[in-house]
């Protein structure tokens, strides 16, 4: 139960159907490394054996996509990301700088994350500095990273099965 440090997610989102294509969840920095392991994760059917917990639904969502959208940040700016994509046949279309509403399906879902997610646990960090007051995230983490994992996966088929829920209503 010993800080490690924040964990770092990087998300691949299907525009048309809303729907979280990969992920990649770490202790590290975002990197090409990171992109390049949530679209690989994106691209590959899912299998979540491994994480020992039942869930109630499958995640059926995989398969190559013909663009990827991607904000500015400096994972995104590799020629290494660039040459893959290419090599793949996908296209990178880079959104403007500080237009988040741009890319509105990967903020929803981070928005969701913050509010029904991490909003309850120790060692989160707030949008508003004023709300920070005293309190030291680095200091207050102290969920182990398989818990936040399953913790997430959990999350993630929770917000699809009332996504399904409302497209149905």
């Amino acid at each position: 139960m010993i800080p490690i440090g924040r964990p770092y997610l990087t998300l691949v989102v299907d525009v048309f159907s809303s729907c979280v294509l990969g992920v990649h969840l770490s202790y590290k920095a975002p990197s090409y490394v990171s992109a390049a392991k949530a679209i690989s994760h994106a691209i590959k059917p899912k299998k979540l054996d491994h994480l020992n917990i039942k869930l109630q639904n499958e995640w059926p969502c995989y398969g190559k996509f013909e663009s990827l959208v991607v904000d500015n940040g400096a994972e995104f700016w590799s020629k290494s990301l660039e040459h893959a994509c290419q090599a793949t046949g996908i296209n990178i279309q880079y959104n403007p700088v500080r237009k988040p509403w741009l890319k509105p399906f990967v903020e929803r879902f981070f928005g969701m994350i913050n509010q029904y997610f991490l909003s309850e646990l120790p060692g989160k960090t707030f949008s508003n500095i004023l709300e920070k007051e005293e309190y030291n995230p680095k200091k207050d983490a102290i969920m182990r990273f398989s818990t936040f994992v399953e913790e997430f996966h959990r999350l993630y088929f929770l917000a699809s099965s009332i996504k399904v829920f409302k497209s149905i209503s």
